[in-house]
Formats: structure tokens, C-alpha cells, sequence
């Protein structure tokens, strides 16, 4: 276990980063909640430097850093394995040698510059925290930063610093939005191990949204096999939902070539089976294709009256996806999991059901079929307003 962490360590970690331009967040001790009533504020804006002295100069603390435009569009991969970032670091060795590194409770962090556009590209919906098969990439939000604590015990620890100005890094070029799980196999044959400017043309990029699929839905051990290829099945279908089943077959044996060396399944044929099954048995798409028209339609969605007492801005905005997504399914409900709204709102999943369960309670919403968790499907709603 770690020892706690001196204040003045906190305090001079804290300081640093402001000065730097980072904006710093106090955390609980040993914990990864906010110590202050309310944070939102300082996603836009950055506290004076006397604020953040009086934070860290107080009780034990732990420390984060909120990603974004307020820190000058500081971007963190989270590894959460050290081999995906053992493989990461083989390939892309100048970038490993020069971004700032953080060790983690399970893998590392590392930090870079990444505007809005790019992830733009990467997420049309708007979502600056991007999930990979391996961790994630944050451009909003925030994590914990060395010295602090992890509710575990492990100490953040920082294994390249901060010298100067945090490198800008074009994420399609950094094989930082690549799946490295099953690495060295998701590596190209033709790829050049020993090429250090991380710009191979071979390696795949997350801007492929098949790429994506795949990456996303690979598993990490033995049983999980079965309950992936639905997710990749549906993924698959709401990219392209009137590609024949046929027209995923290379696509398929990508992602079980990668997935072999931790499935107990080893033939490929029962993998596409599986695969044919459920690209038949899916249904709701998870928006699909038609997710931007949906999005832009909602903004010319007007507020209902029985939800003019709501203020929070993301309520508003799921209200307004709500009946955006009722208008294109006509007189049938539509699907909305809590993950997606998640997503679509940057809040976590927990939150996402808080507020549709308060929607269902006051009949802005009405659910008329909960989700199955086994088949991967998604509840589905009417709305009301």
C-alpha cells in the first residue's frame, strides 16, 4: 500500500500543473469523487492560482487534471493493461519517449494536445471521451494525476514529466486511438516495427468506424466470445444497415484473428455463425446511420410544457433526442439504452438512468419494453410530451 502523500508533494503537483496552463481539480482522499460541492464551472473556466493553493494547502487531498479546452485541449490515453501500452510504446517509440507518462493503479496514462476537430472526427456525436477495446481517449472529463492515491491503494506515479508545452499529436497518425489488447496480432504483417515516426500507412485508425467495431468488441479472456460477436453484429448493422450479411465476411475474420488468441472457440465457422444469427435477430440498431439526422432535427425541437420546470441543459437535450427519435419511428417506440444517453450527453451511465427514470415518473416517457442485458437489447420508450 502507499503511504499518503505529503501536502506539500499535492501542493507543488498542483501549482505546477496551473502553471502550466492545466486546469487542477481537489479530490477525496483515496477516491475519485470531486471534494468540492459542485466542478462543472471549471470545465470552462480555470481557478486563479490563490484558489488552487487554498484547495491542496488544506487536508489530504489527491489530485486531477480536467481534460479539454480549459487545460489548452489536453488529451489523455488511458491504457488500461501495461502490455496494450508495452505494445503501443514498441511501435511508436519517439512518441513514448517524449509524451508525458503517468503509471496508473492498473496501466498508464498518457498526456498530449488534441483539438475539437479531431475529435470530431472521431465521434460526430460529440463525445470527448472515446471508448477503446483497451481503455479509453479523454478530451473531457477528468483523472486522477500523480502523487494521488487510487481507492486501491496504488500511488500515481509519474514516469516522464511535464518539460515545456505538451506536444500536439494528430490522433490518426499516433496509433493512440488504436486497439492494442491483442497486439502484436492487430499489427499489420507489412507494418514496420522499426519505423519511429508512428505514421505507418499499414496500421488501422480509429476513423475507420469498422475499425472501431472491432477494437470495441474484441474480448479480453475465455467466455466471452459469443456475447462480443452480438455486440460487433449490431454495430456492424447500424453502420451499414442494408450491407448483406455476406458483406461483413472479411470484416468477421479480422476481428476473429485477433480474438484468437484468447478464445477457447478456435474455428472460425462457429464465430460467423454466431455472427449470421444475430445480424438477424437485431432490431434496434443503437440509432444507426441516422443518428446525425436525429441529432439535428432535435435541436429545432421545441420543449413541451409539462417539462418547463427542467433548467439542466442535458435534460432538456435528451427531451429533445426523445421526441426526435419518436418522429422517426412514427406510431412504433424507439430504443434508447442508458449508455447511449451517456454518450450522447457526457454523463456517466448511472446518471443517463436517473434522468429517463425521472422523465418515465413525471409521463414524459413511458417504457414500454425493458431491455434484456443477455440478448444486448436496448429498452424501448414512447414518448408522451
Amino acid at each position: 500500500m502507499a503511504s499518503i502523500p505529503n501536502g506539500n508533494d499535492i501542493l507543488n503537483a498542483a501549482l505546477d500543473l496551473h502553471d502550466r496552463g492545466i486546469c487542477v481539480l481537489p479530490i477525496r482522499p483515496r477516491d475519485k469523487r470531486p471534494s468540492l460541492s459542485s466542478w462543472k464551472c471549471f470545465q470552462k473556466n480555470r481557478p486563479d492560482r490563490a484558489t488552487v493553493r487554498d484547495w491542496f494547502s488544506g487536508p489530504e487531498r489527491n489530485l486531477a487534471v480536467i481534460c479539454g479546452a480549459v487545460s489548452g485541449n489536453l488529451a489523455i490515453r488511458d491504457f488500461d493493461h501495461p502490455e496494450s501500452y508495452g505494445h503501443w510504446a514498441q511501435q511508436y517509440p519517439k512518441l513514448a519517449r517524449s509524451l508525458p507518462t503517468v503509471e496508473t493503479a492498473r496501466g498508464h496514462h498518457v498526456y498530449f494536445r488534441a483539438g475539437e476537430r479531431q475529435f470530431q472526427e472521431l465521434s460526430p456525436a460529440g463525445s470527448r471521451i472515446i471508448e477503446l477495446g483497451d481503455g479509453e481517449l479523454r478530451g473531457g472529463g477528468y483523472c486522477l494525476a500523480p502523487p494521488s492515491i487510487h481507492p486501491t491503494g496504488r500511488r500515481y506515479r509519474s514516469l516522464i514529466g511535464l518539460t515545456g508545452n505538451l506536444l500536439k499529436v494528430e490522433l490518426k497518425a499516433s496509433g493512440l486511438v488504436e486497439c492494442w489488447s491483442n497486439s502484436p496480432q492487430s499489427i499489420p504483417s507489412d507494418s514496420n516495427p522499426s519505423d519511429s515516426s508512428g505514421t505507418a500507412d499499414t496500421l488501422h485508425v480509429s476513423g475507420d468506424a469498422e475499425e472501431q467495431a472491432i477494437c470495441t468488441t474484441l474480448p479480453t479472456g475465455p467466455g466471452q466470445r459469443n456475447r462480443k460477436v452480438f455486440v460487433l453484429a449490431r454495430r456492424l448493422k447500424s453502420l451499414r444497415p442494408q450491407t448483406p450479411v455476406k458483406g461483413w465476411l472479411n470484416t468477421v475474420q479480422e476481428w476473429h484473428r485477433r480474438a484468437l488468441p484468447v478464445i477457447r472457440t478456435k474455428e472460425f465457422s462457429e464465430t460467423w455463425r454466431d455472427f449470421v444469427i444475430a445480424w438477424e435477430r437485431i432490431r434496434d440498431l443503437d440509432f444507426g446511420p441516422g443518428l446525425d439526422a436525429v441529432l439535428k432535427s432535435a435541436d429545432c425541437i421545441q420543449i413541451p410544457e409539462a417539462a418547463g420546470h427542467h433548467d439542466d441543459p442535458k435534460v432538456l437535450r435528451l427531451i429533445q433526442i426523445c421526441a426526435a427519435l419518436q418522429a422517426t419511428a412514427g406510431d412504433k417506440p424507439f430504443f434508447l439504452s442508458c449508455r447511449k444517453v451517456g454518450t450522447l450527453l457526457g454523463v456517466k451511465k448511472s446518471k443517463a438512468n436517473e434522468m429517463l427514470r425521472m422523465l418515465q415518473l413525471e409521463e414524459i416517457l413511458v417504457l414500454v419494453r425493458k431491455g434484456d442485458k443477455n440478448t444486448m437489447r436496448a429498452n424501448e420508450w414512447r414518448y408522451r410530451g
